[in-house]
């Protein structure tokens, strides 16, 4: 999963450039610590499709 717009745009977040996340880190991304994993642990990352 990318999420830093890629050029191959598989599953990017076209809402921002690319380099914004990564490159220029004009975007940061925070997760909720509650639910969330601890750091380093191993997570399956699911996508379904639904109407």
């Amino acid at each position: 999963m990318c999420l830093d717009s890629c050029p191959v745009g598989i599953v990017s977040n076209a809402t921002y450039t690319y380099g914004a996340v990564e490159k220029r880190g004009e975007v940061k991304f925070k997760g909720n610590a509650s639910v969330l994993p601890a750091d380093n642990t191993l997570a399956t990352v699911t996508f379904k499709i639904t109407e």
